[in-house]
C-alpha cells in the first residue's frame, strides 16, 4: 500500500525552534539552493549556531567556498530530518565558507502516514478526550476535541489556541476516549502543530498531526 504523504506548515515559533534544533545537533548537511538565473547556486552546508534571541543562524558550507557566489538574497534549505524544507534571506557572508541568514519564519515538514486516512472535516461531530502532556511535563486532560481525520497509525485534531500553546512537537498524548473506532486507549506522539483558522466560528486555533503508537 502506498504511503499518503504531505507538507505541514510550522509556523510557531517555538517549534520552528525545536526542529532547528535536532538538525544542528545533528550535524548532518543540508541542501542549500538559491533560484538563481540562468545557472542556479547549490551548496552543502550545516547549521554552525542558532541566535533565536538575536534573530540569525550561522552556516558553514562543507566546501572552501560553497558558498561564494551566493547573493544577499532568498535561500531555501532541506534537511533530512523529517524531510524539512525552509527558505529564509542571507543576512551577510562572513566569507565564502560561512554565511548569516535570518531566522525562518515557517518551515514546512513532510507527514507521512503508512495508512489510508478517513477524512471528517470541519464540521464532523467525532469527538476525542485525551490527556496531553504539557512542555512542562504537567499532564491534562482535555475533552470534546475535534478529530479532523484518522488512519491506522494516526489522527489530526483541533484544539484552541490557548491550550496549544503549552504543547510541543514530540509530546505525549492518550486518547482516553473516542468516538472514532479504534483510536480509543492508543498512546502517541504530537508530530505537528499548525495555526488553522476554523471556517465555522473564523476562530484560530491549532491543528496536531498525532502519531498513534500503540493499539
Amino acid at each position: 500500500m502506498r504511503s499518503e504523504k504531505a507538507f505541514v506548515d510550522i509556523n510557531k515559533k517555538d517549534h520552528i525552534n525545536s526542529i532547528l534544533n535536532k538538525i544542528f545537533k545533528s550535524a548532518k548537511p543540508l541542501q542549500v539552493w538559491q533560484k538563481e538565473e540562468p545557472l542556479r547556486q547549490k551548496a552543502n552546508g550545516v547549521l554552525k549556531s542558532l541566535q533565536l534571541s538575536q534573530n540569525y543562524i550561522e552556516l558553514e558550507s562543507t566546501e572552501v567556498n560553497g558558498f561564494l557566489d551566493f547573493k544577499n538574497d532568498e535561500i531555501f534549505f532541506y534537511s533530512e530530518y523529517r524531510t524539512t524544507i525552509f527558505k529564509s534571506k542571507i543576512k551577510y557572508k562572513n566569507n565564502g565558507r560561512t554565511i548569516v541568514i535570518e531566522y525562518p519564519e515557517m518551515v514546512k515538514i513532510e507527514e507521512a502516514r503508512t495508512q489510508p486516512r478517513t477524512r471528517y472535516g470541519i464540521s464532523t461531530e467525532h469527538r476525542i478526550e485525551a490527556l496531553f502532556e504539557y512542555n512542562d511535563g504537567k499532564k491534562v486532560i482535555q475533552n470534546d476535541v475535534r478529530v479532523l481525520d484518522s488512519s491506522d497509525d494516526g489522527c489530526a485534531i483541533l484544539i484552541s489556541k490557548h491550550f496549544g500553546q503549552n504543547l510541543v512537537v514530540g509530546g505525549k498524548v492518550v486518547v482516553m476516549n473516542s468516538s472514532v473506532e479504534g483510536l480509543k486507549k492508543r498512546a502517541g506522539l504530537i508530530r505537528s502543530i499548525t495555526l488553522f483558522k476554523n471556517t465555522l466560528t473564523g476562530e484560530s486555533c491549532f491543528r496536531l498531526g498525532v502519531q498513534l503508537l500503540t493499539r
